[in-house]
């Protein structure tokens, strides 16, 4: 499909799922698992493209333990919670 990955700061790669991308737009829309999120300072993402995929992993991203899914910056989705 394309060759976006994304990484934290320190060039560990994080497990992603590219849900779309539109090439002429620039539109993306990707899942990513990210490790921490804290509410006392920022929590940094580069996203990579035109190389190799670090971190392309959409295993990686859903598992068992998901609970909670959170839509940043989509009014037109709400919070999905996952059954289970």
């Amino acid at each position: 499909m394309t060759d976006i990955s994304f990484t934290l700061p320190d060039g560990k790669g994080l497990p992603c799922e590219v849900a779309s991308y539109a090439p002429m737009t620039g539109s993306l829309r990707a899942w990513v698992r990210v490790p921490e999120v804290s509410c006392a300072k920022d929590t940094e993402l580069v996203l990579c493209y035109g190389g190799a995929s670090q971190g392309r992993n959409k295993d990686g991203v859903w598992d068992l333990h998901v609970r909670l899914v959170r839509h940043l910056n989509d009014p037109r989705e709400a919070d999905t919670p996952v059954p289970g």
